[in-house]
């Protein structure tokens, strides 16, 4: 018996062969590795989230001062006087001041100054009256809905009534600013 072994019958194999190792080496070698980086960077996103945490109360309080911050301007906003109501809140100063017993002996605003976003306005207020007097005024300006600042506040005995002082106060009220022109509103 003769085996003999045809050209023709090794080509077949071959070429199944030579595909194989083609499609190993071209395709699917390749494509594990770009699997085995995408494996990787996942696992690596999955271990960035890890750290994190849970973000969500963050983003909780975040939104409670958000809303705590635009309720406060919106609240300023209405309460502060535009620059050409002033004189409306000089006279609740003034009114304030006589309600309390107080006679006031001096009442000098002072140029509004205009900063970015709102006015200030100083003014010097000097009064005569007893101590509880002056307490009941300073508490009536603390009661006012716009933003008044105390700088300064001088008290001194009188020296024509011993049951009285005189008061000089310097008092800063703050303004919108309407006229800026990049202003967004505040309130919302």
């Amino acid at each position: 018996m003769k085996t003999s072994i045809a050209t023709g019958d090794w080509i077949i194999p071959l070429v199944i062969g030579v595909g194989a190792a083609a499609y190993l080496t071209g395709i699917f070698l390749p494509g594990q590795r770009a699997l085995g980086r995408l494996r990787e960077d996942l696992a690596s996103k999955k271990a960035l989230v890890a750290q994190t945490g849970d973000l969500s109360p963050a983003i909780v309080a975040t939104h409670d001062e958000l809303e705590n911050t635009l309720g406060y301007n919106r609240s300023w906003s209405e309460a502060a006087p535009k620059p050409g109501d002033v004189s409306d809140l000089f006279g609740r100063i003034t009114t304030a001041a006589k309600d309390a017993g107080l006679k006031t002996t001096r009442f000098d605003p002072e140029p509004i100054e205009t900063l970015e976003r709102i006015c200030r306005i100083p003014v010097s207020l000097g009064c005569e009256g007893t101590f509880s007097q002056v307490c009941q005024f300073l508490h009536s300006l603390e009661n006012l809905p716009q933003t008044i600042w105390i700088n300064s506040l001088q008290m001194e005995a009188n020296a024509k009534d011993e049951g009285s002082v005189r008061f000089e106060v310097t008092l800063e009220i703050f303004a919108d600013n309407p006229n800026t022109s990049d202003q967004v509103n505040r309130a919302d």
